[in-house]
């Protein structure tokens, strides 16, 4: 739940089926989910930020994790526990983000359709 059939073909199309990635860290970095610190030359900003990486499928990506946070529970627990700790709403959305890419990656390498590896 949260990942539909348009949002598959997307993460599929931008991705090229997953096949250039060999760990999910990889694929969170190209999806543009990965936290970050920017640092400029002098130039240091103290929150960490995500990467300007591909735009389609970061959007996606943010809008699914909108929808699984309504009607997955494990996202919703996820992500309530998060705001629970303080985290930002945004942020914790993020965080389900990453969680939904990684959980797509692994069912793609295992070629698996269920939510077995979302924990």
């Amino acid at each position: 739940k949260g990942i539909s059939k348009i949002a598959s073909a997307v993460i599929i199309a931008e991705t090229h089926n997953l096949s250039n990635f060999s760990k999910p860290q990889e694929l969170v970095s190209f999806s543009g989910l990965a936290p970050g610190v920017f640092q400029s030359g002098k130039i240091k900003q103290n929150q960490k930020t995500t990467k300007k990486a591909n735009k389609y499928l970061k959007s996606t990506l943010f809008l699914c994790a909108l929808s699984a946070v309504r009607f997955n529970p494990k996202i919703k627990s996820f992500y309530t526990n998060l705001i629970s700790k303080g985290k930002p709403k945004k942020v914790a959305l993020i965080a389900s983000a990453r969680k939904l890419i990684i959980q797509c990656f692994y069912s793609v390498k295992k070629k698996s359709t269920q939510n077995e590896f979302l924990t």
